[in-house]
């Protein structure tokens, strides 16, 4: 074990620029696993004498330490983590401020779904530690620091552990300790008796206890702080009346005050019953504070956590609420909603100096916290009881600011319409409101304001902010607009994709984006688009090379993903109306990869929508012209592939995939030829993002396996030797299954038999190891594949005879009949349905009714077809993260692997759902069809069975 020296040493090294960096990281990452690594790390960092910035540099590295390895069985012993436990929170209290961050932060690590069992004493601890510390506010704040750092995992679900009931037991255990803290600290803050510079430390302590009951409540409400209700709310109220004396105390009475918001927003929005006495009270203490602080941008943050409070109160229909008077209303408009839909000069000069953070602020949601955006979400929030009363005031105000723009001066004139713009696009809601006002309001609008301003040949400079509000109102009222209006206006919004402004042309893009995926319900029930390719093309056309035209140029925001998004949305709704532009277009995509993004590809957004749009035209021209395209694109992808662009890697071995699938007959076997050989090397499998590209054009060999048939031949011991690679690597065990799918979808038996009983032998000798339910399915789904693409269903138990004696029942007990259920995206749940039917077929199955039996219980179960979106989203999104499947993060950075949609060669948008191993069997009539011709000559034995489920009785009541 490294002595705390040589520690120092090590993160010395691992620190400063130079060579001896990453070799001085892979020695502390070795030193971990040697006992004691983590005490002999919290000596260093507390050790005084010890240069500051190696003990900073200690500190971030112990709380990583026990990030990767505090868990069950990460490597930890416990009599150490026992060690740890006992150090850390006293420790936490006496190094200084710069170290405590990451202390805290280590903490929080250590508390996890079990700390209550796991380490029972911390609880107790931390109360102690406040009771003893009543007159050291330093010490105190620390102590609610950490009790935060403990109690902030509750603020987000899904973290493990049953947080509800936690949540009570330490509201129970720590709320006394709390309550001491919090009345004893408010009683000296508001007792008027302090100087400023001791207030900070009473506004600190009292910031971190609102934090920790905000923590305790995020949850459930516990009981001991119902109970306590009346001394928290006053306490609020009292807090929120307070203003700062200066510069000295009003940051942190500021964040304080904000911390007090949130808590009422919390209770407003989910404890109703609790805040329904003080909610009046409530509401004119936070409208006094937002009057007080205005509009200086020093407390912007507390203006958005004010206004949050009155957003979520409004929402109640409390039994006397204070948002029910006509006066409050009108109030409420003019001295919080108006000025907060101004745009001040800080706004302009984002525009004007940040395009690209002013977009992600106005349009991307990253505005959630600015004044414009709360006060918005306001009006909507007052819309739900008083929306004809609210429209009514406002518009008043619409009125008002129309007139004052003519007769202010231009500048002043171009923020009153600006701020109109918003004010109306809080206004709008659906088409259908009860009395169509909020439609009739917009229309009305866009008719004398918007579509002047849109029409206008010239673009000022000066009015360059206005005309990108008037776009972003047509793009988020795209659907209350009528369509008369959206179509009619679409020829002005596309000439603004020439503008130099880079936010102009930007919203311009995004307008277009959106349109021309807009989509209603049709007569069926079924939603189509609400403009057809024919009627949108003559305005998104002409808009496709200049958009083009930005990317290669970076002009305004480089590497624009905005544009980028926008040119895939259009290209894939003209269509078959997009071939005219087609190939300079594809043409300029080139030059974009090539010239732009293999250079530094420094917006990942970007580089995929760019590889989208590529894959969107390759489909449009590639069956017409393949030597033509391959021309254009290959150059490109070879220049990515020179210089080993990791980045782009992933996306160039898929688009590559697609142009092969697209492509009759290469013309360029030759090149081909080599570039097989050369994504079998071993060097581009080392890198996780890049093996589920290359499989994908692996795939696309396969499927040409008549003119690829040589090459393969030879190639496939070393396309197993990858398989095993990849079985074995722990991010990349779906891929392995993923290839061995490609291999029993396209090529013949032959090409694989003798590789095949080793695949199986080495994925079962994997499964054995340890519990993996994401693999246990991709092997079923492989399974499946190989049963239904061999016409004999005894092949598969012959094989598995071999291997060893009565594998089949146990893998249909032990893995096939549990995990098959559990494969819910309908592209691969068909396959283990048609492959149980298959299966059942074989002698070992049919002729055993307890095996027979539960056979048709699962293939009954699959049989309930689902909606194929909800599916995927379910199987891949959230159950992995419910069920903890997600793959284990690395510290080391690692190229990512992101799927191109439009990456399969069926025409037309893509639905995003991958490969489809199946696409013969598409409707469940065909897939009761297929069931029912497999399980034809095991009727009899189907029908003796004692219960037959109704999910398979229907396979043959449908014929």
């Amino acid at each position: 074990m490294a002595d705390m020296q040589d520690l120092a040493r090590l993160l010395s090294s691992a620190h400063a620029p130079g060579p001896q960096m990453s070799h001085a990281a892979e020695q502390l990452f070795q030193c971990e696993s040697h006992v004691g690594f983590g005490i002999v790390l919290l000596q260093l960092v507390q050790t005084e004498s010890m240069d500051l910035g190696i003990r900073q540099a200690g500190s971030i590295y112990f709380k990583n330490y026990l990030k990767r390895r505090w868990g069950p069985d990460r490597g930890i012993p416990d009599n150490e983590k026992e060690v740890i436990k006992e150090s850390l929170l006293p420790l936490t209290l006496r190094v200084p401020r710069l170290l405590r961050a990451q202390f805290l932060g280590a903490l929080q690590e250590m508390a996890g779904p079990e700390f209550l069992s796991d380490w029972p004493q911390l609880l107790s601890e931390l109360s102690r530690l406040l009771a003893s510390a009543q007159d050291d506010v330093l010490l105190q704040a620390v102590a609610m620091d950490a009790a935060h750092a403990v109690f902030s995992r509750y603020r987000v679900s899904g973290k493990g552990g049953d947080p509800v009931r936690e949540a009570r037991s330490c509201a129970e255990a720590f709320g006394p300790a709390h309550l001491q803290v919090w009345k004893a600290a408010c009683e000296r803050a508001l007792s008027g008796t302090f100087p400023v510079e001791q207030l900070v430390g009473h506004w600190e302590l009292l910031s971190s206890a609102v934090s920790v009951f905000y923590d305790l409540h995020a949850q459930v409400l516990p009981n001991f702080f119902c109970d306590q209700r009346e001394a928290y709310l006053e306490g609020f109220i009292a807090l929120l009346g307070c203003r700062g004396s200066g510069s000295l105390d009003s940051g942190s009475l500021a964040s304080l005050q904000g911390e007090v918001c949130s808590a009422l927003t919390l209770y407003a929005s989910r404890y109703e019953e609790q805040l329904g006495a003080h909610v009046g009270r409530c509401t004119k203490a936070v409208w006094d504070l937002l009057t007080a602080i205005g509009q200086r941008e020093e407390f912007d943050s507390l203006a958005g956590a004010g206004i949050a409070f009155l957003t979520a109160a409004s929402r109640t229909e409390w039994e006397s609420s204070p948002f029910q008077d006509p006066t409050a209303l009108q109030a409420i408009c003019e001295h919080i909603v108006l000025p907060n839909m101004k745009s001040r000069p800080s706004d302009v000069e984002l525009f004007l100096e940040s395009p690209q953070e002013y977009i992600v602020r106005d349009v991307e949601g990253g505005d959630e916290e600015t004044r414009r955006r709360s006060a918005m979400d306001l009006v909507r929030a007052l819309r739900r009881f008083s929306n004809a009363k609210v429209c009514e005031v406002l518009s008043t105000y619409a009125g008002q600011l129309l007139e004052q723009a003519k007769s202010a001066n231009e500048e002043q004139a171009l923020l009153c319409l600006d701020a109109c713009v918003h004010v109306v696009i809080a206004m709008a809601g659906p088409a259908n409101t009860a009395d169509g006002l909020n439609a009739s309001i917009v229309e009305q609008f866009f008719t004398s304001q918007v579509a002047p301003e849109l029409q206008a040949e010239q673009l000022p400079k000066q009015r360059e902010l206005l005309r990108a509000s008037c776009l972003k109102f047509v793009t988020v009222l795209r659907t209350v607009l009528p369509a008369p209006c959206v179509l009619g206006i679409l020829p002005s919004v596309s000439k603004h994709i020439l503008a130099e402004n880079p936010v102009i042309h930007t919203y311009a893009a995004l307008c277009a984006n959106l349109v021309s995926s807009m989509q209603e319900p049709g007569q069926d029930g079924q939603r189509r688009n609400r403009f057809d390719a024919q009627t949108l093309r003559p305005c998104l056309a002409p808009m496709v090379m200049p958009m083009l035209h930005i990317l290669v140029d970076g002009r305004g925001i480089p590497q624009n993903e905005w544009v980028a998004r926008a040119l895939v949305a259009i290209i894939s709704s003209l269509e078959a109306a997009a071939v005219e532009i087609a190939a300079p277009a594809l043409q300029a995509l080139a030059r974009v990869i090539a010239d732009v993004l293999a250079p530094r590809p420094a917006n990942a957004e970007c580089c995929h929508a760019v590889f989208e749009c590529c894959s969107v035209l390759l489909k449009l021209l590639v069956p017409a012209g393949a030597p033509e395209v391959e021309g254009i694109f290959l150059p490109a992808l070879g220049r990515v592939w020179e210089q080993g662009v990791e980045e782009l890697l992933p996306y160039c071995f898929q688009v590559l995939g697609l142009v092969l699938d697209l492509t009759p007959s290469p013309s360029q076997c030759t090149i081909y030829v080599e570039l097989l050989r050369r994504v079998l090397a071993e060097d581009l499998w080392r890198l996780p993002g890049n093996v589920p590209g290359i499989i994908r054009l692996l795939r696309a060999y396969f499927a040409k396996h008549a003119v690829f048939g040589t090459v393969l031949r030879d190639g496939m011991q070393t396309i197993f030797e990858r398989f095993q690679y990849a079985l074995g690597h722990q991010k990349l065990g779906g891929s392995a299954f993923a290839l061995l799918n490609a291999i029993l979808r396209y090529l013949p038996p032959d090409f694989y038999h003798q590789y095949f009983h080793i695949a199986i032998t080495l994925s079962l000798g994997h499964l054995q190891g340890k519990k993996y339910p994401e693999l246990e399915k991709e092997f079923v789904i492989s399974m499946s594949l190989f049963v239904w693409m061999q016409q004999d269903p005894q092949a598969l138990p012959r094989m598995l005879e071999q291997i060893q004696p009565g594998l089949l029942l146990q893998i249909v007990k032990n893995i096939w009949l549990p995990s098959a259920p559990k494969v819910l995206l309908l592209q691969r749940r068909k396959v283990c349905v048609v492959g149980l039917a298959r299966l059942m077929t074989c002698t070992e199955i049919h002729s055993n009714p307890q095996v027979l039996g539960p056979c048709c219980e699962c293939l009954a179960g699959l049989l309930k077809w689902r909606n194929a979106g909800l599916m995927c989203w379910l199987s891949s999104v959230l159950l992995p993260k419910l069920l903890g499947d997600e793959p284990t993060k690395v510290s080391q950075y690692e190229t990512t692997f992101v799927r191109l949609y439009h990456c399969e060669p069926a025409l037309g948008p893509s639905t995003g759902l991958g490969w489809d191993m199946l696409p013969e069997i598409q409707e469940r009539a065909t897939g009761l069809q297929v069931v029912r011709e497999a399980l034809e000559p095991i009727r009899p034995a189907i029908q003796a069975l004692e219960k037959m489920p109704p999910s398979l009785a229907e396979v043959w009541q449908s014929a």
